[in-house]
């Protein structure tokens, strides 16, 4: 019987963070104004919800990026 993903060898855990980054994501999209960035010479709107997450490791810290994060389950 295969195990379900919330149990066993393949089990994940979700964190405060995951929920938190989910909701920025789709934030973005819904306001895709603020899902932009300034060029030299206009705005340009970002198709897709790429966040960086802050990530304490030792002996320093890392900013990985999770692209395409509004697509992720």
């Amino acid at each position: 019987m295969p195990h379900s993903p919330k149990e066993g060898p393949g089990a994940y855990k979700l964190s405060v963070n995951d929920f938190v980054l989910k909701a920025a994501a789709e934030a973005l999209m819904q306001h895709p104004e603020v899902n932009s960035s300034w060029t030299d010479s206009a705005l340009l709107r970002h198709k897709h919800a790429d966040i960086g997450v802050a990530v304490d490791l030792n002996p320093g810290l890392i900013t990985p990026i999770v692209f395409h994060a509004e697509e992720k389950d």
